[in-house]
């Protein structure tokens, strides 16, 4: 699978489609429902993280498939299973399963311990993809938390870059993490195979 940034508010994310082997599934996973309007995007299925009343009249091409509030999906076999922070919260954490890979994508703040059957739905996580906001995104604490708790053999941090520089939170974060070093990258690509190395690789989104 391959995962980029498409815009401040947008990550796109590249599957082979377990039932047919040179089809890609394209799933956009925006905060924003008038930036993916903006951008007019364009793959197999769109969800939209922070769901309000107007945007479940977000108006898309019939061939696109919207995810825009909790339940179980599935679109050409990929798996969706959007989960609920929180009774009544609309942001959810998404696990994302093609074959025998599983991604997991988390933003906003306030990391909560999985509930048993929320760990039981979504699974192994293979590789966990973190909208790292400036402002209004997880702590360092609560990321750290989060990662220890899903424990994936890969991290990706989507978060652009000033000016071609890391971030004072990526430092932070790597700090906290007790991690050194990171791959600072446009896309990141990857298999289940490619991640049986000991360890947990961290990746910084460049795009």
């Amino acid at each position: 699978m391959k995962i980029r940034q498409t815009s401040q508010a947008c990550l796109n994310f590249s599957f082979s489609s377990p039932q047919e082997k040179r089809k890609k599934v394209e799933i956009n996973i925006c905060a924003d429902a008038q930036e993916a309007k903006a951008l007019k995007i364009k793959s197999d299925i769109l969800i939209l993280t922070n769901s309000s009343e107007d945007e479940r009249d977000f108006k898309l091409a019939k061939d696109i498939f919207l995810i825009n509030s909790p339940g179980e999906y599935e679109v050409s076999g990929i798996f969706v299973h959007g989960l609920a922070r929180e009774a009544g919260d609309k942001r959810s954490i998404y696990a994302i399963a093609s074959g025998n890979l599983t991604v997991c994508y988390l933003e906003g703040k306030g990391w909560q311990e999985l509930k048993p059957e929320q760990s039981e739905k979504i699974g192994a996580i293979d590789a966990l993809v973190v909208s790292a906001q400036k402002e209004g995104g997880f702590s360092e604490k609560e990321l750290r938390d989060a990662i220890s708790e899903i424990e994936p053999k890969l991290v990706v941090l989507a978060m652009r870059l000033d000016q071609g520089k890391k971030s004072s939170k990526i430092d932070d974060f790597l700090k906290e993490m007790r991690i050194k070093s990171f791959e600072t990258l446009e896309e990141v690509e990857f298999e289940r195979e490619d991640l049986k190395e000991e360890g947990r690789k961290i990746v910084v989104l460049a795009g």
